[in-house]
């Protein structure tokens, strides 16, 4: 089936532009071009301001999760895809984790990708070359000490991580003054050109299109462009609050459609995830499209 989305508002990239996207098969093959001269079905989007689907991270994901925990947590929030972080405390469990997390998410209807989460004693060539080997993108390291952070073989590290080079994310408990641990954090990754992200990432909130980037996920997920997937969420004009560094800030109250692959899942305040099947994404080269 090919149709038009026609007069669409599109934010993306911090820019908000009028553009219309011809859609054929469920991959859009063609945006930013003159559709006048095509006969296809044309859905008026005019009134509302579109922006590509988002991605969340997933910290506590329940064993096998239900409809509501994903209506509310993440498909409310106009997400399509999921970070699932694989919690990990010993070397040996490595391989056992992995399998029962990718065990559990073969029934989720959204897509998905894993990051192990890690105490920062466990950030050993071992554990990073086996994020290599399986192509983990990202890893979230509990930080604690950062004194005994200093002490990390960094060049085995980086040795161990090479081609792949999965991201680091730094993870701080709640009560400790994440103040001085990001700012070590930043100061001994960037000292020995590790990729990494300077803050921790927040549950509830999407990902920013750098994080994306830096992680991999981009532009599969968080661009809408020529060949690409389908899948976007469709605001109330006004639902636009701020830009922020070129970050937005949305009213999810006025989030009205959310498209996943082609097909709506959100009309209103109806969610519908029936015949959904969500694949593991295939991240290939983390910070491919890093540009700084």
């Amino acid at each position: 089936m090919a149709y038009i989305i026609e007069y669409a508002k599109l934010y993306q990239h911090g820019k908000l532009v009028d553009t219309s996207i011809a859609v054929k098969d469920n991959r859009i093959y063609s945006i930013h071009l003159p559709v006048t001269r095509l006969r296809h079905m044309r859905m008026k989007a005019g009134q509302f301001i579109m922006a590509p689907a988002n991605v969340m991270v997933a910290m506590n994901f329940q064993v096998y999760p239900d409809e509501n925990y994903l209506k509310c947590t993440f498909i409310g929030k106009g997400a399509s895809t999921i970070i699932v972080t694989v919690p990990v405390k010993y070397e040996y469990e490595l391989t056992s984790k992995l399998k029962e997390y990718r065990s559990r998410l073969k029934q989720c209807p959204l897509d998905y990708l894993f990051a192990f989460s890690i105490p920062q004693n466990l950030v050993t060539p071992k554990v990073i070359s086996f994020c290599k080997k399986e192509k983990i993108p990202a890893v979230f390291i509990n930080m604690k000490d950062p004194s005994s952070f200093n002490n990390i073989a960094w060049s085995w590290i980086k040795q161990a991580a090479f081609p792949y080079n999965p991201v680091f994310i730094p993870s701080i408990d709640t009560g400790m003054d994440p103040g001085p641990l990001l700012h070590h954090w930043c100061q001994i990754l960037s000292k020995h050109n590790i990729p990494h992200i300077s803050a921790t990432l927040n549950e509830e909130e999407p990902l920013t299109l750098n994080d994306l980037k830096k992680i991999g996920i981009y532009p599969q997920r968080g661009d809408l462009h020529s060949n690409g997937e389908v899948s976007y969420n469709l605001f109330l004009e006004n639902a636009l609050l701020n830009v922020e560094n070129g970050i937005p800030s949305f009213d999810y109250g006025k989030l009205v459609v959310t498209v996943l692959k082609g097909k709506v899942i959100r009309a209103g305040a109806g969610i519908d995830l029936s015949e959904l099947k969500g694949d593991e994404l295939n991240i290939t080269t983390p910070g491919f499209f890093v540009s700084d």
